[in-house]
């Protein structure tokens, strides 16, 4: 084993054990508990009835060790369980706190599972920056990943942010990789099956889906001495949509709507979109909410029609001295500025600066247009990034949804690969500059 990959697991291991012991003799924060009692759900009873505006993959995940211990289940005799429309937040805190089980232990077995979508996407950070930009750069991406105090944070919540940040990541890493060997029926699949799995860590990774089809789109008008059709490519990325829901969507949505009655199904869908404003979309999820093959995509239909409707709704917040449901436009920025450490906001400054220099500075605007043509046409992976970002960044600040700095955590290792990208950039120029300096004051003297 080489000295990076030796480097990389060090660092890791310390921000596990940090991340660990952190977490030790702390409670579960509020989002947690109705989040592991409908995971509970999920794997113990095979019933998707709960908390349905989130998917399933973290919570399932996270819940599965519980499996191992006997817990006892009285939690799903109560009307939480029977009779209530979504009852999660009283079910979650019945089972882990009511029910005679050791709340303490279920605390902390159901954040272990969370550290994996850390791990992961810790070594894919570094990997992906290695091989960018060498392997110091690719240390540098680890070292500020796994010490940003954000990331360590909500790496080991039982929630959705983490797993996002996982998915995203793999889905562009693999897709990528498919663009440029479009006929690879391998990455094909292998960019499908991680489509798949990012669109079940948080609904807002639906926003994959045109991403996709913008970077697909502008690489074939980029690249135009690519030998494959454009049509092959843009045919072959719907492909990948098709074998991420028929693949790993729907079979995880269909095991855990196995024991969900379709009666009760349809009457949670009915009451749940009760006041959704789009009757035509209520119906359809309605309406598919008892049919044998597809109530499992039904299922996964309502909570994208829960997470739409609750982003037009908002979400009610205290912010600079005001109150609002409304959200504010300057929300994430201000909350980032704040939340953020400042060394990193000086890496960030230092990198954007040197990047608006490398493209920008004294060039007329057309020659700023070609370069950033050729920018896009020559580094098309740091292209894709930034469009992510801005995709990202865009949605959560003209959304109403302002629920904290988390909700920006899938944009964080592209901003992190790029900041120690430029880095490296800038480290590689001064160290040209100053053999030249060196290489004229040996003449001289």
């Amino acid at each position: 084993m080489n000295k990076f990959w030796l480097l990389t697991i060090l660092i890791i291991s310390i921000s596990l054990a940090l991340a660990i012991t952190s977490f030790w003799d702390d409670s579960l924060i509020v989002d947690e508990i109705p989040h592991v009692g409908s995971g509970y759900g999920y794997v113990k009873a095979l019933d998707y009835r709960l908390n349905p505006e989130h998917p399933p993959l973290a919570k399932a995940l996270a819940a599965a060790p519980l499996l191992f211990f006997d817990l006892n289940q009285d939690a799903f005799q109560t009307k939480f369980w029977l009779t209530d429309i979504n009852g999660q937040w009283d079910f979650g805190r019945f089972l882990i706190f009511q029910s005679d089980n050791d709340a303490d232990l279920i605390t902390k077995v159901v954040k272990f599972p969370m550290l994996i979508f850390f791990v992961l996407s810790a070594v894919l950070t570094a990997l992906w920056t290695k091989n960018l930009y060498g392997r110091l750069a690719g240390l540098t991406a680890l070292t500020i990943f796994s010490f940003s105090p954000t990331i360590i944070t909500h790496s080991r919540f039982v929630t959705t942010d983490m797993p996002a940040l996982f998915g995203v990541i793999l889905a562009t890493y693999t897709f990528l990789k498919f663009l440029r060997s479009p006929k690879s029926q391998k990455l094909l699949w292998v960019a499908g099956l991680s489509f798949g799995v990012a669109i079940l860590t948080k609904f807002s990774t639906f926003l994959l889906t045109p991403y996709f089809l913008v970077l697909a789109v502008v690489f074939t008008l980029t690249n135009r001495s690519q030998k494959t059709s454009k049509f092959y490519i843009l045919g072959s990325m719907f492909l990948i949509f098709i074998i991420g829901f028929v693949f790993i969507v729907w079979p995880v949505y269909y095991l855990f709507t196995f024991n969900y009655p379709p009666e009760r199904q349809v009457a949670d869908t009915t009451h749940i979109l009760g006041s959704f404003g789009n009757r035509t979309l209520a119906d359809i999820n309605v309406w598919m909410a008892d049919k044998p093959v597809i109530r499992a995509l039904g299922q996964y239909m309502l909570g994208l029609l829960m997470v739409g409707q609750r982003a037009v709704g908002g979400n009610t917040t205290y912010f600079l001295g005001e109150v609002s449901a409304e959200g504010w436009k300057h929300y994430f920025p201000v909350v980032y500025a704040l939340k953020e450490p400042l060394a990193w906001l000086i890496l960030l400054a230092i990198a954007l600066v040197y990047t608006a220099w490398q493209y920008s500075c004294f060039k007329k605007p057309k020659q700023v247009w070609r370069d950033w043509v050729d920018f896009t046409k020559n580094h098309f992976t740091e292209f894709a990034m930034l469009l992510w970002i801005l995709i990202y960044w865009g949605s959560s600040i003209y959304g109403n949804l302002n629920i904290g700095v988390r909700h920006l955590l899938p944009t964080y290792p592209f901003m992190i690969i790029l900041v120690a990208g430029q880095l490296s950039k800038i480290k590689n120029k001064l160290k040209i500059k100053s053999k030249k300096l060196y290489s004229m004051f040996y003449v001289l003297c």
